[in-house]
């Protein structure tokens, strides 16, 4: 076989095995303030945004004044920083690199990290999007579970906390249905009216 004729197998497998090698997702900018930039761990540098996910080993770094706060999946804790620091993103809790460590709170009533994961489903690039990467639809029992587990989150969360309608709108945006987001966008104008985040999202779907 001619090498021209492998190109293409050989494209895919690089792709792949890039895939395979990217560092997992753990963890989602909760609110973002001030100059922010970070570094992944291949080196490449990127300026995050309320509602990015950050993979292990992405280094966030923080200029005098700014702010962000990070929900990490796997430990199910918040992490809000203040700059100047800099930090570099664990699983189990972030590593300090410069300036003071985070205070650190426990997210509470998420059912589980597979929750906190889904939330982190919607994210900006560039542009706010409903989509944080392919995924599986759920069917109407996974559905069923996921409003029954916002039902008690929501119970024991803070006041203006979006973190459980973030799981809401993170797990529907594979069913394709602004109508069935609507309802937890909604909750969230009214939490955070001020949001640009939030009417950003609100604009997308058609509420404003």
């Amino acid at each position: 076989m001619s090498l021209l004729r492998m190109l293409p197998a050989l494209l895919l497998l690089c792709v792949s095995l890039a895939h395979a090698q990217a560092p997992a997702y753990v963890g989602l900018i909760d609110r973002l303030s001030g100059q922010v930039v970070a570094t992944s761990a291949a080196g490449a540098r990127f300026e995050p945004s309320a509602f990015s996910r950050l993979r292990e080993g992405d280094e966030v770094r923080l200029s005098a004044g700014a702010e962000v706060q990070i929900v990490l999946f796997e430990s199910r804790r918040r992490e809000q920083w203040q700059g100047p620091a800099s930090f570099r993103l664990r699983a189990g809790g972030s590593e300090v690199l410069a300036g003071k460590a985070a205070q650190v709170a426990e997210v509470k009533g998420a059912p589980s990290r597979v929750s906190l994961a889904a939330a982190g489903n919607v994210q900006r690039i560039g542009g706010l999007t409903l989509r944080g990467g392919p995924g599986r639809i759920p069917d109407d029992a996974t559905v069923a579970q996921a409003q029954a587990d916002y039902a008690e989150w929501i119970k024991v969360t803070h006041a203006d906390d979006i973190l459980p309608e973030l799981y809401m709108v993170g797990l529907l945006q594979e069913r394709r249905d602004p109508a069935l987001l609507k309802p937890y966008v909604e909750v969230m104008l009214k939490k955070q009216p001020e949001r640009p985040e939030v009417k950003a999202l609100a604009e997308r779907i058609g509420l404003h």
